[in-house]
């Protein structure tokens, strides 16, 4: 899973939903932990891991601190960065939002985006490389209309409703679902399989529990 840190935003998307999982774990596992030891020494050296991941080389600090610093300097020339360029990405966004066709622009959004990038910065950035929505949501109406944020919430909505008794299942969903906040996630095929590989898994827990029970 390593592939979702390939943005700051998504590294502090991550460690917020984890921290509050964690948060809401370990107010249940209190209950539970005298009566079960292992799982106290289990939950006790999965945290550890955790924070030792995030807190190695200051990393949660140095994310923060660009974002501080690059969140309001806009593009100019050669000058940019990943955070100043989503700001971009993201004003571009919200103006093609205002004048979308009922059907999107189809295929012709990614053209529509580098046209808003050209007149509104002096730089080529988006000519060095393909920049998207980085928010699959807006990337769904933009493309295919507000019909296609609708399928997609119809599905969501039904998916939680058939796996809304699993906690672990819910909650990797939600993340990918967090994490489309900043990028195109399921646009992409290792989040189409990413996403599928979870729900084929939580399909056959489901599966052997109703089979036992």
């Amino acid at each position: 899973m390593i592939v979702l840190f390939n943005s700051k935003i998504v590294f502090l998307v991550l460690l917020i939903s984890n921290g509050v999982f964690l948060f809401f774990y370990f107010k249940r596992f209190l209950k539970c932990c005298r009566k079960n030891p292992l799982k106290s020494i289990t939950f006790t050296i999965i945290t550890i891991v955790i924070f030792g991941i995030f807190s190695s080389e200051n990393l949660i600090i140095k994310r923060f601190i660009e974002l501080k610093t690059e969140l309001s300097s806009p593009i100019k020339g050669d000058y940019y960065n990943s955070t100043n360029i989503r700001v971009a990405i993201l004003k571009c966004n919200l103006s093609l939002l205002k004048n979308v066709p009922v059907l999107g622009y189809g295929n012709a959004l990614q053209n529509k985006l580098n046209g808003c990038f050209k007149a509104n910065y002096n730089s080529d950035f988006y000519i060095k490389s393909t920049y998207n929505t980085h928010n699959y949501y807006i990337n769904l109406i933009l493309y295919g209309g507000w019909l296609f944020l609708f399928i997609f919430l119809i599905y969501i909505f039904t998916l939680f409703f058939s796996i809304k008794h699993t906690t672990l299942a819910i909650f990797i969903i939600l993340q990918i679902l967090v994490i489309n906040l900043t990028e195109n996630y399921l646009s992409r095929h290792y989040g189409i399989i990413t996403f599928n590989y979870f729900l084929a898994l939580f399909a056959f827990i489901n599966h052997k529990d109703s089979a036992l029970s």
